[in-house]
């Protein structure tokens, strides 16, 4: 099932994921993320690695509705940035 390739997939990659995090977050170690945001788009990230079937766009706008609704009030405009500079400097 697609839920349990995500959970375990960001388990697999998460030190690639991990890094690419912190490489994009401005001014944000992974360690002061919220951990709603940080685990949203460390799913994301997986998507961006190994979904290329996922439109990005589609997988970016998925990450900022879920951080909007379960983050904090700032979550969708700080996923959004973190996840489009990735997928802007990776080529994704």
């Amino acid at each position: 099932p697609f839920f349990m390739d995500l959970v375990n997939g960001v388990m697999e990659n998460r030190s690639q994921i991990d890094t690419l995090l912190n490489q994009y977050s401005k001014n944000w170690k992974i360690t002061r993320m919220p951990v709603v945001d940080r685990n949203i788009m460390r799913i994301a990230i997986f998507e961006f690695l190994k979904h290329a079937d996922i439109p990005p766009s589609v997988t970016i706008n998925e990450a900022v509705e879920i951080g909007k609704k379960y983050g904090t009030r700032d979550s969708g405009s700080f996923i959004n940035g973190v996840l489009d500079r990735i997928k802007l400097q990776e080529g994704f």
